[in-house]
């Protein structure tokens, strides 16, 4: 190993777990959000409500068990079940997409992850919160490229955003370690299976990626 490696591996282990802090930070943000208000008049409105209750209460019961328990992963299905449904029925359900987010967050599905942040991204475009959410899940699976430029589209929508500018710094440190240490890859070839990110380096309605 070069003299160059020996001093980006610590660099790029600090940086990684400041990431990783951030993906946490961030699922739980957006599981957090308060739901929606039934209306006494619809009762379509209120049987969404029990259902995202419901799946929240799975959702958190699954939280403190271990990865590999088969109660987590029952918990957690059901959960998906519930908010895929409400969002079958309303797909403008934004509350939805941020609670099914964090599912996907927990099950480590992160593909699936980025397609639901892509739909929320079009139901609520000025929301920095959710380019930075994208960033996250792009990071995750090594699209370091495309996280940065999420970020940057963040920090259009709110210049002044913390979260966002002090995760554009660890991604161009980390871009840089990598290059460093002859591990980074150019953004086609660490770009998702199925396409391009959103906003301005995807149209809305471009396909999302694929789930593995």
């Amino acid at each position: 190993m070069t003299g160059v490696q020996t001093c980006a591996l610590p660099i790029f282990q600090l940086i990684n777990r400041k990431l990783s802090g951030a993906l946490v930070a961030s699922a739980m943000l957006l599981a957090s959000g308060p739901l929606s208000a039934a209306t006494n008049t619809q009762q379509s409105d209120n049987m969404a409500n029990m259902g995202m209750s419901d799946a929240i209460n799975f959702y958190i019961q699954a939280l403190p068990m271990e990865l590999d328990s088969l109660t987590r992963v029952q918990l957690l299905d059901k959960s998906e079940d519930i908010l895929t449904n409400i969002i079958k029925a309303d797909p403008k359900s934004l509350e939805a997409h941020r609670k099914l987010l964090a599912v996907y967050m927990q099950k480590l599905e992160y593909n699936k992850g980025i397609s639901i942040v892509k739909n929320a991204i079009n139901l609520s475009p000025e929301d920095p919160k959710l380019f930075i959410t994208l960033a996250i899940l792009y990071q995750k699976i090594g699209a370091l490229e495309y996280s940065l430029a999420m970020v940057e589209q963040a920090l259009e929508l709110d210049p002044q955003h913390i979260v966002a500018k002090d995760y554009k710094v660890l991604l161009q440190k980390k871009i840089e370690a990598d290059k460093a240490g002859g591990t980074h890859n150019s953004m086609s070839n660490s770009m998702p299976s199925s396409g391009a990110p959103h906003g301005k380096l995807n149209p809305v309605g471009a396909a999302a990626p694929s789930a593995h």
